[in-house]
């Protein structure tokens, strides 16, 4: 994901938690976090030479550390192509309605 991602990637989750690519790809390379379900609708994108901007509404389960999350955001991402590759500078989650941040294991 490192070649994936702009030296200053920002990923801002929709409780407002910003990581910065470091931590970001810390957390994801972890193992903490384990992706149960993920689909993605209503994608629509827009391009502007070198930057294109994707929004999505995504619904996602995951198993974060034994906590279940359950949530639909929409979300925002910017892509720039860079020497010739696309990568993302910036992802960005609002959490709509009826999402359920990950509880406490039982």
């Amino acid at each position: 994901m490192d070649n994936c991602e702009t030296p200053d990637f920002t990923h801002t989750h929709a409780n407002g938690m910003v990581e910065h690519k470091a931590e970001y790809l810390k957390g994801v390379g972890s193992g903490a976090h384990k992706f149960l379900a993920l689909d993605l609708s209503d994608v629509h994108v827009r391009s502007y030479g070198a930057t294109a901007i994707i929004e999505e509404h995504m619904h996602l389960r995951a198993d974060n550390s034994g906590r279940i999350a359950d949530v639909n955001n929409l979300v925002m991402t910017v892509w720039t192509k860079q020497e010739g590759k696309w990568r993302e500078a910036a992802w960005i989650a609002v959490g709509l309605p009826g999402s359920r941040p990950a509880a406490e294991p039982k």
